[in-house]
């Protein structure tokens, strides 16, 4: 008698940073749902084979065992599932979102920084009211430009799982409420911190899926992130408590380690890791080594070398060198 025939589906996985976090969802998934899976975290997909056919009832609980990891799978193009979507259509997918994405929180981002920097000059009765609005702009952007992030980020949160997406929630929460309530307050706030952040996030996270076909096999380039990314947030928390905008340049140079340096084609992942460890480190010491008129423009200057990572590192992604490991866990 011949062997049932197996029935396979692939998913998208939008935020895995680390290959630890591939390797305990696939087992999860067996020993919860009997599956076999296969991930691989650099290319950002998941695979199952199950012997009944994959309707959208086993997606939803494949999807439940993956939010349990900080994740939110993606298996659909629109609202209903539709079992013979292909992992490619899906990939162009997420590429076309995140760009929709990108393009949106620039469409409202840019006047919200151009009118943080601008109030100072045009508003002489008082900054109520341009701070309400550059708050109104900034959460919009946050809703529609960076709300997966957020969403992964709230998921980790709950489930008690330190992920790169929890670390972007952090520092965009933090920034977010402090600069709200500096608004309320009526005094200089620093909602462009969160600004800069989403822009940061967003523009990573379009080049990552626009290359994330080329990224397949690259597993064995991405470091273990979530140990890292603790002793960086805990720093970044300790140098908030002495310098508060140090703390916040310090949270926003870091995304750049989130997603295009976990995986590269330019060094050793840990030797890449060397550029912004050593930034974060300037920054945190930036008030025992600089005077004041110079301390000024720290968040502008991690912002810009935020970019400059980007660039660099998102220009390497897929290219260069052949995988080494297994493509998949």
């Amino acid at each position: 008698m011949s062997a049932p025939p197996e029935h396979r589906f692939t998913f998208m996985l939008d935020g895995v940073g680390d290959p630890r976090a591939a390797r305990d969802l696939t087992g999860d998934l067996h020993e919860r749902l009997g599956l076999v899976a296969r991930a691989d975290p650099a290319g950002m997909w998941l695979e199952i084979q199950s012997e009944s056919p994959i309707d959208e009832a086993l997606s939803d609980r494949v999807a439940d065992v993956a939010r349990r990891h900080g994740l939110e799978p993606r298996d659909r193009l629109s609202s209903s599932f539709v079992s013979g979507i292909t992992g490619e259509q899906l990939r162009a997918r997420l590429a076309y979102e995140w760009t929709s994405r990108w393009a949106t929180g620039l469409v409202f981002l840019l006047p919200a920084l151009a009118l943080h920097y601008l109030t100072p000059t045009l508003a002489q009765g008082g900054r109520i009211i341009p701070g309400m609005i550059e708050a109104a702009l900034v959460v919009w952007s946050l809703i529609a430009a960076a709300w997966p992030i957020v969403w992964q980020g709230l998921l980790a949160a709950r489930h008690r799982r330190f992920t790169p997406d929890l670390f972007t929630f952090t520092a965009l929460l933090v920034s977010l409420s402090v600069g709200l309530g500096q608004v309320v307050t009526s005094t200089e706030n620093v909602l462009h911190v969160t600004s800069y952040l989403i822009i940061a996030a967003t523009t990573q996270r379009m080049i990552l899926w626009r290359r994330a076909g080329r990224l397949q096999g690259c597993a064995h380039l991405m470091p273990p992130s979530a140990p890292v990314l603790a002793i960086v947030l805990c720093a970044g928390l300790i140098t908030a408590c002495l310098d508060f905008r140090g703390g916040m340049a310090m949270l926003l140079a870091m995304p750049a380690m989130i997603s295009l340096l976990s995986i590269n084609r330019l060094a050793h992942p840990f030797g890449a890791m060397i550029p912004p460890m050593l930034m974060c480190a300037l920054l945190g010491l930036s008030p025992l080594l600089l005077d004041e008129s110079r301390l000024a423009g720290r968040v502008e200057a991690a912002f810009a070398f935020n970019a400059l990572l980007t660039l660099a590192y998102g220009a390497a992604l897929g290219t260069g060198r052949t995988a080494r490991g297994a493509a998949t866990l």
